[in-house]
């Protein structure tokens, strides 16, 4: 949990399009960063998708933003549905 937490914090620091985001990117250095950083966070997703039980291929960040979330929409729905199902279960 406090990983998660300190996953928000530093997202929330990076800066947003408007933001000196173009004079940011312009550095190769930031560039790098964030292509490292968007890789991390794919490994991660993905680590926690196949360990909940939920396996999906995720699409580059780069690639379409709604399909790259969509997919995410996709498995908390599953997770969800499995939850559920277990709780009438146990009921």
């Amino acid at each position: 949990m406090a990983k998660a937490a300190q996953l928000v914090r530093a997202a929330n620091d990076l800066p947003r399009r408007g933001d000196d985001y173009e004079l940011c990117n312009s550095f190769s250095a930031f560039s790098a960063f964030m292509e490292q950083q968007e890789t991390r966070i794919r490994l991660i997703l993905t680590a926690l998708m196949r360990n909940t039980g939920c396996p999906t291929r995720m699409p580059k960040m780069s690639s379409d933003e709604d399909e790259y979330l969509d997919r995410i929409v996709m498995v908390d729905d599953q997770i969800v549905e499995r939850a559920v199902s277990n709780i009438i279960f146990l009921v």
